[in-house]
C-alpha cells in the first residue's frame, strides 16, 4: 500500500495541530497559575498610586522588584 503526498500532508497538519494544542494548554495552565500573583501586584500598585505616589516612583520600585527577583532566581540556580 502506497501513501500519497496528500496523506503525508494530512499527517503533518495533524501533528502540528496536536503540538499547537499541547502548547496552548501548557501556556493556559501557566498563566492561570500565575494570575493571582499578577492581580495582587496590580492591586498593590493601584493602592500606591491612589495614596499619591507618582507613577515614576511606583515604576522605579517595580523595576527594582523585578531585578531582585531575577537575581534571586539565578542565585538559586547557581546553588542548586
Amino acid at each position: 500500500m502506497t501513501f500519497t503526498p496528500a496523506f503525508w500532508v494530512a499527517i503533518g497538519f495533524g501533528v502540528v495541530g496536536l503540538v499547537a494544542a499541547v502548547l496552548v494548554l501548557c501556556l493556559s495552565v501557566y498563566f492561570l497559575r500565575h494570575q493571582d500573583d499578577t492581580l495582587t501586584r496590580l492591586r498593590r500598585i493601584s493602592k500606591r498610586l491612589e495614596q499619591g505616589e507618582s507613577e515614576t516612583e511606583v515604576g522605579t520600585q517595580r523595576i527594582g522588584d523585578i531585578n531582585a527577583s531575577i537575581r534571586a532566581h539565578f542565585e538559586r540556580g547557581r546553588k542548586g
